[in-house]
């Protein structure tokens, strides 16, 4: 694949426990538009299998959190146990909170992941693989340069495409499920989000926290729009690079 077919962004997303309606929810933005995109998991349910009912377009990464107090496990051990269990057929890895050690790299290999996606380089202008190698072999880090969250943390955030440096690599951008469906422009909404799905599981409540201006959804959106005339996913810009 030379690299005038590539399209101008990759799309990832990190369900972090999303809820199915959700997770739903955007699948079907992204099937209307025919648009491939990475998925790292957190969990399972039957949104998740309704992802692998179009390997076509979605592939399945995991996305393990580390953290104290983590669902995944209380020790290292357990976290990766039960990732694998979550995401058997992962190839691509994302940690939760972009955890990083050399440790974790080394199990990563161990664990037959071929690339991680753990790096934001915020707009950097060329964010080129790098390929860390161990006596257990290596794992491609493919760097990402654009993240929901971190947008809406700015000062003076940017809901525009334009505004994400392009050259000459494909942009890989990560999505969050919630803050697409809530179109999320400051860390408020999600909050109010949080507290809301503690009372009630009734969408018609969760819909009434959606903003209706500029937010995530949109540069989501354009994103897909964008995409829509290219094919490629996270684990085919990969092999581009298989190489290094």
């Amino acid at each position: 694949m030379s690299q005038n077919l590539l399209p101008p962004y990759i799309i990832t997303l990190d369900v972090d426990w999303a809820p199915d309606f959700i997770i739903d929810y955007v699948a079907q933005l992204i099937i209307d538009h025919n648009v491939k995109a990475t998925w790292f998991i957190t969990h399972e349910s039957p949104a998740i299998d309704r992802l692998r009912q179009h390997p076509d377009l979605f592939e399945i990464g995991a996305h393990p959190n580390f953290f104290p107090a983590s669902t995944h496990g209380q020790t290292p051990e357990e976290v990766w146990r039960q990732i694998r269990k979550i995401a058997p057929e992962a190839v691509s890895i994302r940690t939760h909170g972009l955890y990083q050690s050399t440790w974790y790299y080394i199990e990563a290999i161990r664990e037959g992941f071929l690339y991680d996606v753990s790096t934001l380089l915020p707009s950097h202008p060329c964010p080129a693989p790098a390929r860390f190698e161990w006596s257990n072999g290596s794992i491609l880090k493919i760097p990402f340069v654009w993240e929901d969250d971190i947008e809406f943390q700015k000062p003076n955030p940017s809901w525009q495409t334009e505004k994400i440096i392009t050259v000459p690599y494909p942009a890989i951008l990560n999505f969050h499920p919630v803050h697409i469906y809530l179109n999320s422009e400051n860390h408020l909404r999600y909050q109010n989000f949080k507290k809301l799905i503690l009372k009630t599981n009734e969408i018609s409540e969760f819909q009434r926290l959606r903003n209706t201006r500029l937010g995530t959804a949109k540069i989501f959106i354009e994103v897909l729009e964008k995409n829509a005339d290219y094919s490629a996913t996270l684990k085919e810009i990969g092999e581009i690079y298989k190489n290094l």
